[in-house]
Order: structure tokens, then sequence, then C-alpha cells
């Protein structure tokens, strides 16, 4: 996408006079988040991944949000789970085993369209359902999937790369509010989670990152009682923070500017 093109994009996604006080994170020009050592569920326990999105490009290649993953078939530890994107308006989200089995599930939704979305995946041992905007949008069930993979990859937020990739895959929108919890919230509890953010003490929560911030800053920090931040690569530490409307403000119409800081 042309400087032009991307500044015409930008320009329609936040509202005038939005009272842009945070900064964002956006993904458009490569980099992530990793958590080197995440507190995480353990393999036996059950699983919920949440985060807000928002994005309004055709994605190329699917992108993980959220994971502990590996596409490669080359590394022994390879992961346990992703939530993340297609580039036809679906949901993915999925789960490795402790015998490297996959259970994949992608269902469709409606997300193109320039504003904040949610997105949940849950797990309770023999079912994976996915989430959008509070609504489930699709369920499978596995039967002896057995425990996830125990995994000692660090936990990424925004698209995974292999330092030799030629043509890095990158997100063209914004990611925040992500949380992971070893319980299986329900659908009323993913709906609460739409008109408010994870309480620290909240049982169950064990990351929340929120990826705000007032300024830009080379972390991420983690408001659960873990405290495991998270550090952004230099790319998106550099470039990637931008004053733009968040998620509380969403369906606000209106043209606009997106202010890189």
């Amino acid at each position: 996408m042309s400087p032009f093109a991307r500044f015409v994009l930008l320009a329609a996604l936040a509202p005038l006079g939005s009272g842009q006080d945070e900064c964002c994170l956006y993904f458009g020009y490569g980099g992530n988040v990793a958590v080197k050592e995440p507190v995480l569920p353990t393999p036996d326990a059950a699983l919920t991944v949440e985060c807000w999105f928002r994005s309004s490009a055709r994605l190329r290649n699917p992108v993980h949000l959220v994971s502990r993953w590996s596409e490669s078939a080359k590394e022994e530890d390879r992961g346990s789970f992703f939530l993340g994107l297609t580039g036809t308006n679906r949901v993915g989200f999925g789960l490795r085993n402790a015998e490297g089995k996959e259970a994949i599930l992608r269902a469709g939704g409606t997300w193109l369209d320039g504003d904040w979305h949610h997105a949940a995946g849950t797990w309770n041992g023999t079912v994976l359902v996915v989430y959008l905007d509070g609504k489930e949008v699709g369920r499978k069930e596995v039967a002896e999937f057995g425990p996830l993979y125990t995994s000692q990859r660090p936990l990424l937020l925004g698209p995974v790369n292999s330092p030799r990739a030629r043509k890095p895959i990158v997100f063209d929108g914004y990611l925040g509010g992500v949380a992971v919890h070893d319980t299986t919230l329900s659908a009323e509890d993913l709906a609460g989670s739409m008109n408010r953010k994870p309480r620290e003490s909240e049982a169950g929560c064990l990351a929340h990152y929120p990826l705000r911030a007032n300024s830009p800053q080379d972390s991420a920090t983690d408001e659960s009682r873990g405290g495991n931040h998270g550090q952004l690569s230099p790319e998106l530490a550099h470039v990637g923070w931008v004053h733009t409307r968040g998620w509380e403000e969403r369906g606000t119409a209106g043209p606009g500017f997106d202010l890189f800081s």
C-alpha cells in the first residue's frame, strides 16, 4: 500500500473530535509483542483467549493475533494455541495437543469494516467455540484430544514470523484488550467483556494486555496479577503507537485522522 493510500485509509478510521488521548498499537508496519515467560493455563486446564481488533484492509495471509504457535514442521516445540483471522472474514481458533495433533475451528463473521471488533476462542477439554462481538459464530467437538502441548514458546501478540522470512506477514490493523483465562468463559461472560476490561483480581484471568498508553513505550503492561510484561519489537515500538479512538468508541462514524506518534 502506498503512503498516500495508507493516509487515506487511516483518515477514515478515526472520527473527528473523538478525544484521542491514548495511543493504541497499529501493526501495519510489522513487528509484534513478545512475552517470553508468560503465565498461561496448564495443558490440562480450560482456556479462553480474547482480544479487540480493528481493520479495513483485506488480509493477504492468515494472521495470528494472540498465539503460542509455530507453523514450522522443523521446530520441536510448535506451540499449543492461537486466535487469529483469515482473509475471508473468518476468525480462527486452533489448539495442538501433547501428541502434536491439531484441532482448528474457523468461523465466519463480519469485521472488515474499519471498526473495532471483539474475538474470542474457548476450550473446555472437548469443545472449541469461537465468538465474535459476544455472539457464538462456530463450535467444534473434539473427542479424546487430551491435554494441550506443554510449550515453552513465548506468548506473541501480533503476527508470527520466522526471522528468515523474506516477506514478513503484517496485520494492517490495530490490536488491544488481549486477555487469557484458565476458565471457559460463557457467551454472557464474553458479552460483558465488551463493556469492561478484566479486573486485576478476576478469577481465572492469567494475563491482560490492554496495549494502550498515554505515550509511546517499548513494553506492554500486563494488568493481571501475573504482571508478566511484554516487549515490543523495535519496529513496532518505533512506529506502532497511534493516537486513535479505542474500542469504547466503536460504532462512531465520521471522518477524522489517526495521529502517528
